[in-house]
């Protein structure tokens, strides 16, 4: 009786769960080295656990999740909204994916969905969605008809078929082949420029990991 009451009251309440943004290795392996020096000395040894833990808290907001994200089956792409908030190209393809990445970027799963038109800036039709972002010129391509005009157009294009358009202007291309090849992709937009990193990039070459070509 009473203790439920007060565990849904507690539970219902604003705030009551925190969804931070996913920590870096570095974080995670300060804040263990801090917990297993808490355990492991004694005294006011124990203070020595401090050290750790508040660079680990530190290095923890210093984190800056991806910009752009881009599933490997090119059928789910996210972007920041103006408050750091991940809107989806799409509410049904690749839910699992989405789920992650809403939780990683550190919103809540049960947050109402950010609408992928509804972003500031950005400009969508049949073929596709273009956006203008720290100076950057990004193109979202939905339709092969549209990948010639965008080549031209785009700093960045992210492209759900293979572009075949030689050469493309873009100064950064990922289309079908690439996340064929890569798997999902992840872009920070960084001043004037862009940082990409792939699974692949992040998994390196392994005897049990398969490498597609083109």
């Amino acid at each position: 009786g009473k203790m439920l009451e007060i565990a849904h009251g507690v539970a219902n309440s604003p705030y009551a769960v925190w969804s931070p943004p996913v920590w870096s290795p570095e974080a995670f392996g300060l804040s263990v080295a801090a917990g297993l020096s808490f355990v492991i000395l004694r005294g006011w040894g124990k203070a020595v656990a401090l050290l750790p833990l508040i660079a680990g808290l530190w290095l923890s907001f210093q984190a800056v999740t991806p910009d752009i994200i881009v599933a490997s089956s090119g059928k789910l792409m996210a972007i920041k909204d103006e408050n750091g908030d991940l809107a989806l190209s799409s509410r049904v393809a690749d839910k699992f994916s989405a789920e992650i990445w809403q939780r990683r970027n550190g919103q809540a799963a049960d947050a109402p969905p950010v609408k992928w038109r509804d972003v500031e800036g950005m400009h969508c039709d049949y073929s596709g969605c273009r956006i203008e972002r720290n100076g950057q010129r990004i193109a979202f391509v939905f339709h092969p008809a549209a990948h010639g005009e965008d080549c031209g157009w785009a700093d960045i294009l992210i492209a759900d078929d293979p572009v075949i358009v030689k050469p493309c202007r873009a100064a950064s291309v990922i289309d079908r082949f690439d996340l064929w090849r890569n798997g999902a992709y992840a872009l920070w937009l960084e001043g004037q420029g862009v940082r990409v990193q792939s699974v692949a990039d992040t998994r390196g070459v392994r005897p049990w990991t398969s490498t597609h070509r083109r």
